[in-house]
């Protein structure tokens, strides 16, 4: 949890002071949503974690900033695109949510970002790390505070191939970012000559590799990918 709440306060700072360049009333709050993953797998990483840096956030400033003093709420998105979608409508048009921050998981993210945009408003990434957040799917309204699939791939990738490690297997999650990060990771490794050895399996759900370790005799494997 240390690293997301590094990450977060830092992107906290940040926020306040970019939200802080508009014109408002001294005494108006500064209202920021914290839409994290609480119920599913990514809640180990982010869920009350960061709600906790936030909050940690506010306190190195007192609770305010420039006489504006820091409102925090909080919603769980259940890792669902559609759910995320809806909150962030709610807190943007009816609540009146200054900013939304974290949103983990990439497809929540992408939707967020889209809603964000559409309405001038801030959205500041701790959390989802595809390309497309700052690729193809760029808003001038966003700040992605984290790594990307572009850095990771390019990073382990391209160092593995060049110690003459060539064929590759994917074990890929069957979501956003799993899509986007063995895309790039198969764009770094033909400039190095690398290959893919066979179909990728799609893993529904990260929790399946504790309850099917690799190497466990009943690891549903099929030609095509997992059966489950």
């Amino acid at each position: 949890m240390a690293e997301a709440e590094r990450l977060t306060r830092l992107a906290i700072f940040i926020l306040a002071l970019f939200l802080l360049t508009g014109v408002a009333h001294a005494a108006e709050p500064i209202r920021i949503g914290i839409l994290t993953d609480i119920s599913s797998f990514g809640a180990e990483v982010t869920g009350t974690g960061s709600i906790t840096a936030a909050k940690l956030a506010a306190e190195d400033f007192h609770g305010a900033v420039g006489g504006r003093p820091i409102e925090f709420t909080s919603a769980d998105t259940q890792n669902k695109p559609d759910i995320a979608a809806s909150i962030a409508r709610q807190w943007f048009d009816v609540e009146h949510m200054d900013a939304i921050v974290d949103v983990p998981q990439s497809a929540v993210a992408l939707g967020v970002q889209e809603i964000a945009r559409s309405r001038g408003k801030v959205l500041l990434i701790t959390s989802a790390v595809t390309q497309d957040l700052t690729g193809k799917a760029c808003s001038p309204t966003t700040i992605h505070w984290a790594d990307d699939t572009y850095a990771l791939a390019t990073g382990t990738a391209r160092e593995v191939a060049r110690s003459g490690k060539k064929d590759w297997f994917f074990v890929t999650a069957d979501f956003a970012f799993g899509t986007v990060m063995q895309d790039a990771l198969v764009r770094v490794l033909k400039q190095y000559d690398g290959r893919v050895v066979r179909p990728a399996p799609r893993i529904s759900h990260p929790t399946c590799f504790r309850r099917k370790p690799l190497g466990h005799r009943s690891w549903p494997w099929s030609a095509s990918g997992p059966t489950w």
